[in-house]
């Protein structure tokens, strides 16, 4: 097991301990279109990965719709891994340990539908995200305004498809061999510990050990 699997193992590890359960949902999000199969490298999926956490967030920022200032956020942290498919194109496969002073992160309907938006919506405004980051747009044309309106066909298409993105509820049972399935998607030619952990896997990582650092 080369070391880039080890950690991965050993991050699912520390957060099960740390909130006290195995990850809540499995999510697997997949290029939409021939533009993002072309054109999303690993380093544009893990930023945008890292824009879809953070959406997902503020989709559970409740309080703010009824406003209730003050009320915080959704925490959760989120471990994933990216792979290549068979046609070139790339996906990602994403645990999710959610946060139990949310209600509707326990709906199955609830999750799926606002994890969704906040997908497309990271897909939409990726040309943005990546030019702030100074990153591969991902999605190339004559110029932005170009790259743009692909990106927003591909948010489209994506809210419109049933196969971009797929979300289930983690099953303990079977809990070993789908760690084992994503483990597979873990590449050891780069320089990354792990393929993608969000904000809050990382604050975990901090408090529990500290054996990893941040991808940037």
């Amino acid at each position: 097991m080369n070391e880039k699997k080890r950690n991965f193992r050993k991050a699912i590890d520390t957060i099960c301990s740390a909130t006290k359960r195995h990850p809540d949902y499995h999510i697997c999000v997949r290029c939409e279109g021939l533009e993002m199969r072309k054109g999303f490298t690993t380093d544009v999926w893990w930023h945008l990965l890292q824009s879809f956490s953070v959406g997902v967030r503020k989709k559970f920022w409740t309080g703010y719709h009824r406003g209730e200032d003050g009320r915080p956020p959704a925490s959760f942290p989120i471990l994933g891994a990216i792979g290549t498919d068979e046609g070139n194109g790339t996906h990602a496969h994403l645990l999710v340990w959610r946060d139990v002073n949310k209600r509707q992160m326990d709906s199955n309907d609830e999750m799926r539908k606002r994890c969704k938006q906040a997908f497309a919506h990271a897909v939409r405004k990726q040309v943005d995200y990546s030019n702030e980051f100074d990153i591969g747009r991902g999605f190339h044309g004559i110029n932005t305004n170009d790259a743009r309106a692909k990106a927003r066909k591909a948010c489209e298409s994506i809210l419109n498809s049933k196969k971009a993105f797929f979300l289930t509820r983690v099953k303990v049972g079977l809990f070993d061999s789908l760690e084992t399935y994503i483990a597979k998607h873990i590449k050891c030619d780069d320089t990354h510990s792990l393929d993608f952990y969000n904000s809050y896997a990382h604050e975990i990582f901090n408090r529990e050990g500290g054996f990893t650092t941040s991808h940037d």
